[in-house]
């Protein structure tokens, strides 16, 4: 009698099995068939896909776009690079600030970058947006050793930023 009922029950869970495997298969001609289909999804994947469609970008969009300037002007490649062919390339550069407090952050990072500018010249310096860090980075190196040589000078010359002075690994631009 066990066996029977034991029997029973494989028989019964195998087609309920084999009626899971055809639902399965079957997902798309059900996609298909019904005409009301509901996609459950957080609110901030349906923003960024809906951001994504959008050709025009409100201010706040623009905001958090990765934003790179200088002290001097607002671009990808600095304003006070002179004519010549620049590529981007992996490199180094030095990271002096970077902070996600969204009242302070992008002016403070604005600040520095312009003293920086002002004492450095012969450095670019990058204001950049990375949800949700401000941050600002100095200077387009190929080696570490150079990136730090330039670290080492920013401390020298700002000891009030040395905590947050570090050397990372960025796209660079580097002129021919």
């Amino acid at each position: 009698m066990r066996h029977t009922v034991f029997a029973i029950v494989i028989l019964i869970l195998g087609m309920a099995s084999s009626e899971a495997v055809a639902q399965q298969l079957n997902v798309i001609d059900n996609i298909q068939r019904d005409s009301i289909i509901t996609v459950v999804q957080p609110a901030a994947l349906a923003q960024r896909l809906y951001e994504r469609q959008t050709p025009a970008k409100s201010v706040a969009d623009e905001k958090q776009a990765a934003v790179a300037t200088t002290h001097e002007a607002a671009s990808e490649q600095p304003a006070n690079v002179s004519a010549g062919t620049v590529h981007r390339m992996a490199g180094y550069r030095v990271q002096v600030f970077s902070d996600n407090n969204a009242a302070t952050a992008q002016n403070e990072a604005r600040a520095k970058a312009r003293a920086i500018g002002d004492a450095m010249p012969q450095y670019h310096t990058y204001v950049t947006f990375e949800a949700p860090f401000w941050r600002l980075r100095v200077g387009d190196f190929r080696s570490r050793h150079d990136a730090e040589d330039a670290a080492d000078e920013v401390k020298r010359l700002f000891p009030r930023y040395s905590r947050e002075v570090r050397v990372v690994r960025d796209r660079v631009n580097i002129r021919l």
